[in-house]
């Protein structure tokens, strides 16, 4: 095939592929306007108009031109960051020893959000020293995530109607309160830069070591070992994340990665409400939440989909392979995890269409092979320590 009819396919491809947005728009726009997905229609837009400039790319190509025959309107996906500052501290002139300032933490977002606060959490105490941190928090689990962080003085429950007027003394600005709401932000298309960070620059501090703080107890850690050691090679997967299924990988992607791999014991951790993962050793209802973080410090790797457990395993530099298609590693992931991440030209999403259903079919995650993760897992793991004969 010669580079003229090369161009003229990917016309046609891209053609057909503009006629299906076009469809899907069309079916869209007759919902009513109360029930219209318009983050859904943002992302289809979006997506037209970088099929269309590559058309009309390649037409002007064929013609023998350079130059566009239109104007575009959008000429690169490009995520730079274009915010360097939310808010700097209250008083910029404060002496750092000042020990009687007191920062309140309102609980946002969930349990993968509430490791994501702690590099800001140990900044603050390293910053301020004799500070003292107050986090208030609504769900069991986000404490459970937090619980025996020793850079926070006091974790303390709060209601709708007390969250509601912290909230309201927050925006008057009556009190000293972080409500680290950093998605609001939309990191994944503005920044270029860790969550970690970004809180860090919503407290007013810059994080110099993004890494995450975990802290379990002597029992916790015990008991885990004795878990984890009935297997002699094993290996946790964790495959749901809760704020969007655009996360997940196929369900028969899991189990024949288990089915490929007798070598290592897969255990599967997270929620009762995981989907269950055939031929892999069923921890979701066992352990909880703290033994689930305990267990992940003593195996020998991780493969999981971004969320809280793949914060945890970076927390404790367990070796680990966390699988990104709606996000971005650069916002989520961690440089002591190999991320894989496809990133098509929809991807990330996340900040876009938060929830909602993927229109395309998950194309980001189903471009990840099982050979794929096999390979990154074999890179990250090494041989067992067998004891001599």
């Amino acid at each position: 095939m010669d580079l003229r009819e090369n161009v003229e396919d990917r016309i046609r491809d891209y053609k057909a592929k503009l006629e299906i947005i076009d469809q899907a728009m069309a079916e869209e726009m007759k919902v009513v306007c109360s029930q219209r997905r318009m983050r859904i229609l943002q992302l289809y837009r979006y997506e037209k108009k970088a099929y269309r400039q590559t058309v009309l790319e390649l037409e002007s190509l064929l013609q023998g031109s350079i130059k566009p025959t239109e104007k575009f309107e959008l000429t690169a996906f490009r995520r730079e960051p274009i915010i360097d500052k939310i808010h700097t501290a209250e008083n910029g002139t404060e002496s750092k020893s000042v020990g009687s300032r007191t920062f309140r933490i309102l609980q946002a977002g969930g349990l993968g959000d509430a490791l994501l606060l702690t590099p800001t959490v140990r900044t603050l105490k390293q910053q301020y020293p004799g500070c003292k941190i107050y986090v208030y928090y609504r769900s069991k689990l986000f404490k459970e995530a937090l619980l025996h962080n020793k850079y926070i003085d006091r974790l303390l429950h709060v209601n709708l109607l007390r969250r509601v007027t912290y909230h309201l003394l927050w925006r008057i600005n009556r009190v000293n309160l972080l409500y680290p709401t950093y998605w609001e932000l939309l990191p994944s298309l503005f920044y270029q830069k860790h969550a970690a960070e970004i809180i860090g620059e919503m407290a007013g501090v810059k994080i110099d070591d993004p890494r995450l703080d975990c802290f379990l107890t002597g029992d916790e850690e015990r008991e885990a070992k004795k878990i984890v050691a009935k297997y002699p090679n094993p290996v946790a997967i964790h495959v749901t994340a809760k704020c969007s299924a655009n996360k997940n990988w196929l369900t028969e992607n899991w189990e024949k990665l288990v089915q490929n791999n007798p070598q290592y014991n897969f255990l599967q951790v997270g929620s009762p409400k995981d989907e269950r993962i055939q031929g892999a050793v069923d921890l979701r209802m066992g352990l909880g939440l703290r033994k689930a973080f305990a267990a992940i410090k003593e195996v020998r790797a991780f493969v999981g989909v971004d969320s809280v457990f793949a914060h945890v395993a970076a927390a404790f530099e367990t070796p680990a392979v966390v699988l990104f298609g709606a996000s971005t590693p650069t916002v989520w992931g961690h440089v002591t995890s190999k991320n894989l991440y496809t990133s098509p030209n929809c991807s990330p999403c996340i900040d876009v269409i938060g929830p909602l259903s993927c229109p395309y079919g998950k194309m980001c995650m189903s471009d990840i092979t099982v050979s794929d993760v096999e390979l990154a897992l074999s890179s990250i793991i090494t041989p067992p320590v067998r004891n001599p004969a």
